[in-house]
Protein backbone atom coordinates (compact mmCIF):
# COMPACT_ATOMS: atom_id res chain seq x y z
CA UNK A 1 0.00 0.00 0.00
CA UNK A 2 1.22 3.24 -1.18
CA UNK A 3 1.32 5.87 0.52
CA UNK A 4 -1.04 7.94 -1.66
CA UNK A 5 -3.55 4.92 -0.83
CA UNK A 6 -2.74 5.04 2.78
CA UNK A 7 -3.78 9.32 2.56
CA UNK A 8 -7.11 8.62 0.76
CA UNK A 9 -8.12 5.43 3.15
CA UNK A 10 -7.52 7.77 6.32
CA UNK A 11 -9.63 10.85 4.37
CA UNK A 12 -12.18 7.98 3.51
CA UNK A 13 -12.30 6.98 7.26
CA UNK A 14 -12.88 10.44 8.41
CA UNK A 15 -15.22 11.55 6.28
CA UNK A 16 -17.26 8.29 7.09
CA UNK A 17 -16.79 9.67 11.05
CA UNK A 18 -17.42 13.07 10.25
CA UNK A 19 -20.76 11.94 8.40
CA UNK A 20 -21.93 9.74 11.14
CA UNK A 21 -21.22 11.97 13.35
CA UNK A 22 -23.48 14.55 12.41
CA UNK A 23 -26.47 11.92 11.81
CA UNK A 24 -25.76 10.61 15.66
CA UNK A 25 -25.50 14.82 16.45
CA UNK A 26 -29.05 15.48 14.49
CA UNK A 27 -30.92 11.99 15.31
CA UNK A 28 -29.94 10.59 19.15
CA UNK A 29 -31.57 7.31 19.23
CA UNK A 30 -29.69 4.92 21.29
CA UNK A 31 -30.15 2.43 18.41
CA UNK A 32 -28.64 4.37 15.51
CA UNK A 33 -25.71 5.72 17.95
CA UNK A 34 -25.03 1.82 18.55
CA UNK A 35 -24.95 0.89 14.82
CA UNK A 36 -22.91 4.00 13.84
CA UNK A 37 -20.38 3.09 16.68
CA UNK A 38 -20.41 -0.65 15.52
CA UNK A 39 -20.04 0.94 11.68
CA UNK A 40 -17.23 2.95 12.84
CA UNK A 41 -15.06 0.18 14.67
CA UNK A 42 -15.60 -2.46 11.67
CA UNK A 43 -14.14 0.58 9.38
CA UNK A 44 -11.24 1.58 11.57
CA UNK A 45 -10.48 -2.38 12.56
CA UNK A 46 -10.15 -3.11 8.71
CA UNK A 47 -8.16 0.03 8.15
CA UNK A 48 -5.40 -0.75 10.84
CA UNK A 49 -5.40 -4.11 9.65
CA UNK A 50 -5.04 -2.62 5.85
CA UNK A 51 -2.27 -0.64 7.01
CA UNK A 52 -0.38 -2.54 8.99
CA UNK A 53 -0.92 -6.30 6.80
CA UNK A 54 2.77 -6.98 4.86
CA UNK A 55 2.07 -6.51 1.38
CA UNK A 56 2.95 -10.03 -0.81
Amino acid sequence: MIVFDRIFALLGLAALCAFLGVLVWKVPLPALIAVCAIGVVLAAIDFARTLFMPEK
